[in-house]
């Protein structure tokens, strides 16, 4: 049923972390220079974007995207960092992705939805305070409560990014850099201030030519 199956898309996008537009409130806000309409505004721009087809294109895109790589993951989860093809292994390395951290993960984070295995950064809660302070003591670091508990965090969150870094390659997106200059700040105006507004107001609905 197409209600379930978004809420289905939309769980999916919870665990992976991935923000999908529908969730974020509209896709405007990617491409504008974040200026929050108040009231009946912000609710017209946001059905305009529904109405056309936009909001549902992008999520669609970015979540396709996002769980091309959990099920990629997943059907690589038997195989240990060594045994990984070379792509996987750079990857990881890229998140600061430990052997360690792949061993305990890739035996608690995949899960079969009709009929395919995906990997799921949630995986990281079924980690015991054990394995992980084991972990920790591998790497020379006393294992204390709140210790065990950041360090579970962290390893989702590494998880996490990889993901979330996989949506945006569908979906040209303005990153740190495109929106420091679309606000001023790479020219040393702070924000609240005339020629920070100044910025914003010409580099408004801009940010997808200068990502590009």
């Amino acid at each position: 049923r197409p209600g379930q199956e978004r809420a289905g898309r939309m769980a999916a996008a919870s665990e992976m972390g991935v923000a999908i537009d529908a969730l974020r409130g509209g896709i405007w806000s990617r491409f504008s220079a974040e200026d929050s309409h108040p009231g009946w505004q912000a609710r017209a721009q946001q059905l305009f974007f529904k109405a056309n087809g936009l909001m549902w294109w992008t999520d669609t895109l970015r979540l396709s995207n996002a769980q091309a790589m959990s099920h990629r993951i997943a059907l690589n989860a038997t195989r240990s960092m060594t045994e990984l093809d070379g792509s996987l292994q750079r990857l990881f390395k890229l998140f600061d992705i430990s052997s360690d951290e792949w061993d305990l993960m890739r035996g608690r984070a995949v899960s079969t939805v009709e009929g395919n295995e995906f990997f799921s950064p949630k995986g990281a809660e079924r980690l015991t305070d054990v394995e992980i302070a084991y972990l920790l003591k591998k790497e020379g670091l006393s294992a204390t409560v709140r210790r065990v508990a950041e360090r579970r965090e962290e390893i989702k969150t590494k998880f996490r990014d990889i993901f979330a870094a996989r949506a945006d390659y569908a979906i040209v997106t303005p990153g740190p850099r495109t929106r420091t200059i679309m606000h001023g700040g790479k020219f040393g105006a702070e924000s609240g201030t005339l020629a920070s507004e100044l910025f914003r107001s010409v580099f408004q609905f801009k940010g997808f030519p200068m990502a590009i």
